[in-house]
């Protein structure tokens, strides 16, 4: 009944577009090694790892990027292909012409970051979800987001409208967009979401190297939860104590504040 593609957009040229505002002159070497670094220690295994391979990895990069950086990737199980772009609308032109030509009534889109994490069951989890309806968004709400720097690790039951959602459209439907066919914290509001709830499905992988300038926020972790459905480097973190008690110091008090808050509201349209 469908088709599924995992979608990353690597090095391609941005301009602004995209969920970290990066402009062109950011992606350079430095930018590319540290990537590539971070893409081959989670990223990669964490897809590789899947339970369900029944899926199509496409890859966008830019054209002046050497493929063999890219070896880790051979024979594997899983359908990939890198795929050149001159920039992100060319890519998005790309992903909507790959939909229109598939032989499946639907298609499934998921988007997935070159530095983050998804567990093994992912790609089956969404799939489990999957519905004959067009323009359907598939949110997988519980995660981990990690401060690789300061060793932070929080967790999210109820993330809203992540950086890891997908978007299932009809073939034939008179418009295409894709899941990068929008914002994800601003899906087109006559879009259907659906949300799954159950075991942490990603992980948002902060580094020295990420754009996004988005505040570190979830539940406090002190003690390392089971990571047995995440690559051997993420089992493998650490988590600091002292760092992670700052942080619930600061976390607390937004907590008690937007409780009251809703203790109030409740309060009053019962009054």
């Amino acid at each position: 009944m469908f088709t599924h593609l995992l979608i990353t957009r690597f090095n391609i040229k941005v301009s602004g577009l995209g969920p970290e505002g990066l402009d062109s002159s950011s992606v350079n070497e430095h930018w590319f090694e540290e990537r590539m670094k971070l893409f081959e220690m989670i990223c990669a295994p964490s897809v590789l790892g899947q339970t369900n391979t029944n899926f199509t990895w496409l890859i966008y990069v830019d054209p002046t990027t050497d493929l063999e950086r890219f070896t880790l990737l051979k024979d594997s199980p899983i359908a990939i292909e890198l795929i050149f772009a001159e920039d992100f609308l060319a890519m998005k032109r790309d992903i909507i012409s790959r939909i229109r030509a598939v032989s499946s009534p639907y298609v499934i889109t998921s988007r997935m970051d070159n530095d983050d994490v998804v567990s093994s069951i992912y790609i089956q989890t969404i799939q489990d979800a999957f519905q004959q309806k067009d323009k359907l968004i598939i949110n997988l709400n519980s995660g981990f987001d990690y401060h690789s720097q300061v060793h932070l690790l929080t967790k999210w039951n109820k993330r809203f409208r992540n950086g890891f959602m997908s978007l299932i459209e009809a073939q034939n439907a008179a418009s295409i967009y894709s899941v990068y066919g929008f914002p994800h914290w601003k899906p087109p509001v006559d879009f259907a979401i659906h949300n799954c709830d159950g075991p942490p499905y990603w992980i948002y992988w902060r580094h020295g190297v990420n754009y996004s300038n988005q505040e570190t926020k979830g539940i406090p972790v002190f003690i390392k939860p089971d990571m047995s459905a995440f690559p051997t480097a993420v089992r493998a973190i650490t988590i600091s104590f002292k760092n992670t008690t700052r942080y619930l110091l600061e976390w607390m008090p937004r907590v008690i504040k937007r409780r009251m808050i809703r203790w109030i509201r409740q309060s009053e349209n019962e009054s």
